[in-house]
């Protein structure tokens, strides 16, 4: 069940990542919790008379530690740093419910425990300020976050022990997250979320092992007032470009894309058009200049493409603020913002196609 539970809690990382392309990290977390506390609610029903309510505030304080609060600190963090560097980050959950259950709860003290909890520290730290460039990548600021994340959890696991030893698991989780809900229900009602699931419906399908994916891109609608409910649809245009965009030096690695403005994430930067290279010319691209700018097109990817606009210009960074879709329907490469963009900052791609992807690039 162990194993079992870590391969879970494991997959949860990546989908987390896969998730904040489309929603925001607090309406992804909102989300969370809803879909938890309806999943739970019949339960609520079916042991309503063996649950103790006067004990409503510890459930609260164990579900808030426990799922709460770190959904919120894990997803915002991973705005940032890998869902690998995340998920090791996490095993730091066992040292601080060690360091908690002999500080707050009593338990004894063990010096090769507290040498275990010491080792582990020692790796935590090490991976948070290996800084960007470390080989699991991250920003310390949201690294903390996930340590932060992994205290309350070692709270929870313990408040568990130290409340509700001799109540049934399913009770506790199920009460927990019952409380949860209606903050989470009412918020995600009130905001853009709606309008989220209408506007970025966004389909991925892997090409196999080659780590690039072909994609049919229907995101970043706008709404259009109409009598009889609200109609969308995707912004045709031969080229589209948000205002503000330039050309500047960019340190260490030559000319990159800035803006003048503010950008939203879930914006559109541009619509690039391409000029489609087929297949038997790519061994001739190879040998020119072209070789460090091109993308890889087509249903297999055995063709190419130049991106027109600044679709060329984009810098490569492990954890950027923007991605692309190649959309093969349309002929075009579409470049849109995966966090907020400040006025002035070089805007940058993950050329892997997936943020945190650290491989060697080809070119």
């Amino acid at each position: 069940i162990m194993i079992l539970l870590t391969i879970i809690w494991g997959f949860s990382f990546i989908l987390i990542k896969k998730s904040l392309v489309a929603v925001s990290p607090t309406q992804l977390a909102s989300l969370r919790l809803a879909i938890s506390s309806l999943t739970f609610s019949p339960l609520v029903y079916v042991y309503r008379k063996e649950i103790k309510w006067s004990d409503w505030k510890k459930f609260l304080a164990v579900g808030l530690t426990g799922s709460g609060i770190p959904a919120f600190l894990f997803f915002f963090a991973q705005t940032r740093i890998s869902s690998s560097m995340a998920g090791l980050l996490n095993s730091l959950t066992p040292i601080w419910t060690l360091i908690i259950s002999i500080l707050l709860f009593g338990q004894p003290f063990h010096s090769k425990k507290m040498f275990g909890v010491l080792v582990g520290f020692a790796g935590a730290s090490y991976l948070i300020f290996m800084g960007e460039h470390g080989i699991q990548g991250g920003a310390p600021l949201f690294a903390s976050l996930v340590v932060f994340a992994t205290l309350c959890y070692a709270m929870s696991v313990n408040m568990v022990q130290g409340f509700f030893g001799e109540v049934k698991p399913v009770i506790i989780s199920s009460v927990s997250f019952f409380l949860l809900g209606p903050p989470a229900i009412i918020y995600l009602a009130f905001s853009d979320f709606p309008h989220v699931l209408v506007t970025h419906a966004v389909q991925r399908i892997a090409p196999g092992l080659s780590g690039w994916r072909k994609c049919r891109f229907r995101a970043y609608c706008r709404y259009d007032n109409h009598p009889f409910g609200s109609l969308y649809h995707k912004i045709e245009l031969t080229m589209q470009q948000i205002p503000g965009l330039y050309i500047a030096n960019s340190e260490g690695r030559g000319r990159g894309v800035f803006t003048t403005q503010n950008i939203e994430e879930g914006d559109i930067i541009e619509v690039c058009q391409i000029i489609l290279i087929p297949k038997h010319q790519l061994p001739v691209i190879h040998k020119t200049k072209l070789h460090d700018y091109y993308f890889l097109w087509g249903e297999d990817l055995s063709e190419c493409a130049i991106a027109l606009g600044f679709g060329s210009l984009y810098n490569h960074e492990t954890y950027p603020n923007a991605n692309f879709i190649l959309d093969l329907e349309n002929e075009t490469i579409d470049i849109f913002a995966i966090r907020q963009i400040s006025e002035g900052e070089e805007i940058t791609l993950n050329y892997h196609g997936e943020p945190g992807l650290a491989d060697a690039l080809w070119f």
